[in-house]
């Protein structure tokens, strides 16, 4: 198995000694990185908001999309009124030039028509109708101009009004019971990106904030997004699912939080000592190495290269992985954070598990789609840089151990089937995560159990609870104490996991052999309908099968004694001697009474009394007695009838070859 620290993630909020590539590849489709903390809908069903960083950056575009939501009516109400203005001018002069026309015209057909005399008439009727029109045409150029500017104006204030009306409303909601507690707010550094946040703002026409929606995510840039993902809306998230960290203080319990029922054990096989960790292997200069190298870190990733390895030890026959997104699992918390990623954990390998049990617990066990990646993970490490926050450890600790958890009890109820009474909650911690904080040298560690839920329907609960504390650089002692608890704690993680494991499989093998047993049930049921043939009856068959052999025999040997005698067809018509006959026709089978088995043979010119064929399977319920006189019966009307007619028989069986009419004697 490979190291986990090749694989670390770099830590966005911590500067890398690595050198960057030359070329950063990229990626075809849409990223991959993990996203926000927390969706839109997972902040409406928050049971508590925080006021942390996020939460504000979400109150921002939400008003932002208010803002642009507003904007996009004003703009409305000027367009409308600028339409409508353009419309009613138009209109103004349309209507000018149409009377002046038609006044022109009919002045000049007037002067063209009369005499000399009407002339001055005709001029005066112009000049007057002239002077009329062009007072209509201004008088109604300036109604309807003032009429549209009217109705524009009364538009836009209409609209402003409610505009405002909303502002007012909004902000009224906003300040009632004095406004929210802007006391965490003291002193708190202005952001930097706040000047480019007010030009947003002030942009609230532009079409990217026309199309921004209150239900779409938060934008979190990629430099505190790991860190931001887990504050205090997180953990109450995972109160929320009934995910309780440790110093969760319960509202309806007793004041001493739920500990596991194994706990006295644990603390047992913590302190167990290891051999690996002897003065002889690890003496007082391996020490001053280990505490100078952790003070020189600055990131996440030196630390799982270069401090995690000593507290580990080299173990390498426990399946581990690192830095890998739980992306498989069923989401403890309805999709609402992020994917746990530890930056360490335990698991067992793949083949391990039988194929049944990995396909009905696949969203339960399987952490990643990665097909070599360690199922059934049971202990986690989430490490620290001296800048990184011992909060957001435990934070991740706490959402890891409770997939862990999740995993055991999954695999210790394999079998006992879905229903809530069926299921096994012992109370007793099967599953470990540990925090290391490079900054302290602190490691702590932790232990989670499940409990049923309080009220039938509903979630169970997860509990979190310390087990011990380690001041790593400190002395040699408090090292190798804090590097034993550890080291043991895999081991118990371990014993657990392939204990569940081994049940498990085993109760996958039961259930495979009970089906196959049902099958093959189900084959001899449906054998025990089809006819049977004891032994009575073979015995039975026997006899038969002996007499009509014998009766074949003394047949054979008279129609060979007898060779004269001729074999007629049905319509009287000599076919040949009988001895012929009987070469060519060959023999008919003979069955038992349940037509199971094949007796022997008899001549197909043996016929019952009345004319069926000696191997219908109606013939043989009469017994053998009946064909042997019906063998004798037949050799007498050989003898004696030779010109009898018959009628024709059917058979039951198709026709062979050698015999396509039935032959009778005569």
């Amino acid at each position: 198995m490979a190291s986990s620290q090749d694989r670390k993630r770099p830590n966005a909020d911590e500067p890398s000694d690595d050198t960057p590539p030359t070329k950063r590849v990229k990626a075809s489709g849409p990223p991959r990185s993990t996203p926000p903390g927390i969706t839109p809908a997972g902040w409406d069903n928050l049971s508590k908001i925080w006021l942390t960083p996020r939460a504000l950056k979400e109150l921002d575009r939400r008003n932002n999309a208010r803002a642009s939501e507003k904007s996009v009516v004003v703009s409305k109400a000027y367009t409308a009124r600028a339409s409508g203005k353009s419309a009613a001018v138009s209109k103004a002069h349309t209507a000018r030039a149409s009377r002046k026309s038609a006044v022109v015209g009919k002045a000049h057909t007037a002067r063209a028509s009369g005499k000399s005399a009407v002339v001055g008439k005709a001029h005066t009727a112009r000049a007057s109708g002239k002077s009329a029109v062009v007072g209509k045409a201004r008088t109604a150029r300036a109604s309807g101009k003032s009429a549209v500017v009217g109705k524009a104006h009364t538009a836009r204030s209409s609209e402003t009004s409610a505009v405002v009306d909303i502002a007012h409303t909004s902000l009224a909601r906003f300040a009632r019971r004095g406004g929210p507690d802007l006391g965490l707010l003291r002193r708190y550094p202005e952001p930097k990106h706040a000047a480019a946040s007010m030009s947003v703002r002030g942009s609230s026409g532009s079409s990217r904030s026309q199309r921004t929606r209150s239900t779409q995510a938060t934008t979190v840039s990629s430099r505190n997004k790991r860190s931001s993902a887990y504050d205090n809306a997180f953990e109450q998230t995972l109160i929320d699912h009934n995910i309780y960290p440790e110093g969760y203080k319960y509202p309806h319990q007793q004041s001493t939080p739920p500990e596991p029922s194994n706990l006295e054990g644990i603390m047992q096989g913590l302190s167990a000592p290891r051999a690996s960790l002897s003065p002889s292997r690890f003496s007082q200069s391996a020490f001053k190495e280990f505490k100078q190298a952790n003070s020189r870190v600055i990131s996440e990733g030196r630390v799982m290269r270069d401090i995690f390895p000593t507290i580990r030890g080299n173990n390498a026959s426990i399946p581990n992985e690192g830095n890998l997104p739980f992306a498989n699992f069923e989401s403890i918390t309805e999709g609402t954070t992020v994917n746990a990623v530890p930056d360490f954990y335990d698991g067992t390998n793949p083949t391990q598990i039988s194929s049944i049990v990995r396909q009905d617990l696949n969203k339960s066990i399987i952490p990643s789609s990665h097909g070599h990646a360690p199922l059934a993970p049971n202990f986690f490490l989430e490490a620290k840089a001296p800048r990184g926050g011992a909060d957001v450890a435990r934070r991740q600790a706490c959402l890891d151990g409770a997939y862990g958890a999740r995993a055991m009890h999954s695999l210790q109820n394999y079998g006992n089937g879905e229903e809530e009474e069926e299921l096994v909650y012992d109370g007793n911690a099967h599953t470990f995560s540990t925090t290391y904080h490079a900054g302290t040298g602190t490691l702590q560690m932790y232990a989670h159990h499940m409990t049923a839920p309080t009220v039938q329907g509903e979630r169970p609960e997860y509990h979190m609870t310390q087990l011990r504390s380690f001041s790593m650089t400190d002395t040699r002692d408090t090292f190798i104490a804090g590097a034993t608890a550890f080291r043991n704690a895999r081991d118990l993680a371990q014993q657990h996991r392939n204990s569940f494991i081994e049940a498990a499989n085993a109760r996958a093998s039961q259930a495979k052999t009970a089906a196959a047993a049902a099958v093959a049930a189900a084959d001899e049921t449906a054998q025990a309908t089809q006819p049977a043939c004891d032994a009575d009856s073979v015995s039975h068959v026997h006899v038969h099968y002996s007499a009509l052999q014998d009766a074949d025999d003394a047949l054979q040997q008279h129609v060979a004694e007898t060779s004269h005698l001729d074999a007629y067809d049905d319509d009287g018509t000599a076919i040949g001697s009988l001895q012929q006959h009987v070469a060519e026709t060959g023999h008919l089978n003979a069955y038992d009474d349940d037509d199971c088995i094949v007796v022997g043979s008899m001549p197909q010119y043996l016929n019952g009394e009345d004319g069926s064929a000696g191997n219908s399977q109606q013939s043989t319920a009469h017994g053998a007695d009946e064909a042997s006189q019906s063998v004798a019966s037949s050799f007498t009307s050989v003898s004696t009838k030779r010109a009898r007619s018959k009628r024709p028989r059917q058979s039951a069986s198709p026709p062979s070859s050698a015999s396509k009419k039935g032959h009778s004697l005569h």
